[in-house]
């Protein structure tokens, strides 16, 4: 069949035009670590339903996801037994979801294994494709599973290719509307895919549409959560807890990505010199998150940790090395300097600019511990150190409400309404307390 190719962006190809139909299922098509997630979040944000149990950091409805991601289930003829529960499930949802949307949809990598014999039961099927280069997933499923041989890269990229192929023998099979997106030029165009997206999908979008996608549409986000507003609905929240596949892929990423990217890298400076460098990248962080520059303010905050990895070797580890320190080294707490304990809230907020409640979440754990040992035994006139700890332990709230931990929300709110003790003894004396305080009326 010869595909008719019409060109509409740099980032986004029709490949069968789009049909105006009042009612379609949006198949969200591609392969593991191949970007898909992240186009998922704008269908999502769209306001298509795609399902209701969502696991946040993949857009993935578990209901769909019975096969854990087992493609041997669609390949090897001994699982034939397991595979028919699987369909015979995956039949059941399509049927439910069409009595109950007139437009719905759903992402899964391995849905082109199984898609074909669900198709006479999809109601006017769209299909969106997402390709990304193959040595970028291969890399991204080497760190993700933290595999140690190379060799395995060319593994990866093999069954990518065979993902690949699945999907254009689906596509090129049906003449159903169909758009072809490269994830790598999604990154350059973040509204251009966007309202591409928008237009083949042909529904309205949200009034924040624009600024949405210049925050959303991000290189190797582990995060698919769309919106702060929005995260908690339709998500199960468990997967989102710390101990939890998804919470152990983010804590991964956060201890491999400042390496990683030559942040972490020690330092000769001491003394003067030191704390001077330290409050220069400080500032520019500050500066940079305040104009919306999330890239920007987390390079120069890691770059204050990196200046101190020399005094605290367990910086370099990140989250985990302060975790591991705290517990395993059988002494009292280590007591951070002010600049250090606010790089890492200025860290949680770059997540929260970018959407990210999880990760945020971890830094303003983490930084909201250390400020607290800070304020106790060292420093409790220091307002660096108060001003640190206010916000952090109101995001720290934020962030828990949006991920549905009331476990960590509840007391937060609670404290700055004086319902439970606070945290820190005298925490309603501090210098910005009755701002913070409004806000937590407000927003928590």
């Amino acid at each position: 069949m010869q595909l008719n190719v019409k060109v509409t962006s740099s980032a986004c190809m029709t490949v069968f035009p789009y049909r105006r139909e009042n009612s379609k299922t949006v198949c969200v098509l591609g392969v593991p670590r191949g970007g898909t997630s992240m186009i998922a979040g704008i269908v999502r944000k769209l306001g298509v339903f795609m399902g209701d149990d969502i696991d946040g950091s993949t857009n993935e409805d578990m209901r769909l996801l019975a096969h854990r991601g087992r493609r041997e289930l669609f390949t090897n003829p001994a699982l034939i037994t397991e595979r028919q529960e699987f369909m015979s499930t995956a039949t059941k949802t399509v049927l439910e979801r069409n009595d109950k949307f007139s437009v719905w949809g759903w992402k899964d990598p391995l849905s082109p294994y199984y898609l074909p014999e669900l198709m006479s039961g999809l109601r006017n099927p769209v299909f969106i494709m997402v390709a990304r280069d193959l040595a970028a997933i291969a890399q991204r499923e080497k760190i993700e599973e933290n595999v140690a041989k190379p060799q395995r890269l060319l593994a990866y990229m093999a069954n990518a290719i065979d993902g690949y192929s699945r999907c254009i023998d689906l596509v090129n099979g049906r003449s159903r509307p169909t758009i072809l997106i490269s994830y790598e030029r999604a990154l350059r165009s973040p509204r251009e895919v966007g309202f591409a997206i928008q237009e083949f999908l042909a529904v309205e979008p949200p009034a924040d549409f624009a600024a949405w996608l210049d925050s959303y549409v991000a290189a190797d986000r582990m995060d698919g959560s769309i919106a702060t507003t929005t995260a908690t609905s339709g998500s199960s929240g468990r997967l989102q807890q710390f101990g939890s596949t998804d919470a152990s892929r983010i804590m991964v990423d956060e201890i491999l990505r400042p390496r990683r990217e030559g942040a972490i890298s020690g330092t000769s400076l001491s003394g003067n010199a030191l704390i001077t460098r330290a409050n220069e990248h400080y500032e520019r962080a500050a500066k940079a998150l305040m104009t919306g520059d999330f890239e920007g303010g987390q390079s120069a905050a890691l770059a204050v940790v990196g200046l101190y990895v020399g005094q605290f070797p367990e910086l370099v580890d990140g989250p985990f090395g302060v975790i591991s320190h705290q517990y395993l080294a059988g002494g009292g707490r280590v007591i951070y300097p002010d600049v250090v304990c606010g790089a890492y809230v200025l860290v949680g907020m770059s997540h929260m600019l970018r959407a990210s409640a999880q990760k945020a979440l971890l830094y303003f754990a983490i930084a909201e511990g250390m400020i607290r040992t800070r304020l106790l035994h060292h420093a409790p006139e220091s307002i660096l150190a108060q001003a640190n700890y206010l916000s952090c332990l109101f995001h720290m709230g934020l962030a828990a409400k949006v991920m549905n931990r009331a476990d960590i929300w509840e007391p937060v709110r609670d404290a700055f309404a004086g319902k439970a003790p606070p945290p820190v003894p005298g925490m309603n004396g501090m210098d910005e307390w009755a701002a913070w305080q409004a806000r937590a009326a407000a927003e928590l």
